[in-house]
């Protein structure tokens, strides 16, 4: 499974809580909606920076931190310029912070589910995996290796999955965060 970088997560989870909870009042509404706010970005294609949260937990607990520090490194480096955005680019009123958590919680779901497959938290696994088509299947064969029809495989199917769409997709999610938390 490929996981949108961090910093994308947690900016677009904050202004959409932070917006919801300004327009409706409503703490529960907005705590939703920026949870939810984490799969919405995951349905459109986008870059990674590890191979999969799966693989190098495995790795981790395989080899060692020594081994897999640089991963660790990302990750963490990933989070806090999360933070570092959402401090550049709102009022930095604690709760934006709070909607900025609550939208990775579905990564954090993930690395559980790896470190301990409860079978509670297998639902969440699959239906995480399953909305990131896009993403899961970059490569323009892809889609015929996993049993789709040639009509697939056509142009505009190979144009969402490329890397430069990939990237606009996060910049777009990024240019729409730093809009509406700075209104």
């Amino acid at each position: 499974m490929n996981y949108m970088i961090l910093l994308v997560h947690m900016i677009f989870g904050a202004a959409v809580g932070y917006t919801t909870y300004n327009l409706t009042d409503n703490l529960f509404l907005a705590v939703i909606l920026a949870w939810l706010a984490h799969y919405f970005l995951d349905i459109f294609p986008h870059i990674e920076y590890l191979e999969s949260a799966e693989t190098s937990i495995t790795n981790l607990q395989q080899h060692g931190l020594k081994r897999q520090l640089e991963d660790v490194v990302k990750v963490v480096a990933d989070f806090f310029l999360g933070l570092l955005f959402i401090y550049m680019f709102s009022s930095r009123e604690p709760m934006l912070y709070f909607f900025g958590l609550v939208s990775i919680i579905p990564d954090g779901v993930t690395v559980i589910y790896t470190l301990r497959p409860f079978p509670f938290l297998a639902k969440h696994q699959e239906f995480h995996a399953a909305i990131q088509y896009l993403t899961k299947y970059k490569k323009p064969k892809a889609p015929i290796e996993m049993g789709a029809q040639p009509a697939d495989n056509s142009i505009l199917f190979n144009a969402l999955v490329s890397f430069p769409v990939s990237i606009l997709t996060q910049v777009a999610a990024v240019i729409a965060s730093v809009l509406l938390l700075s209104s």
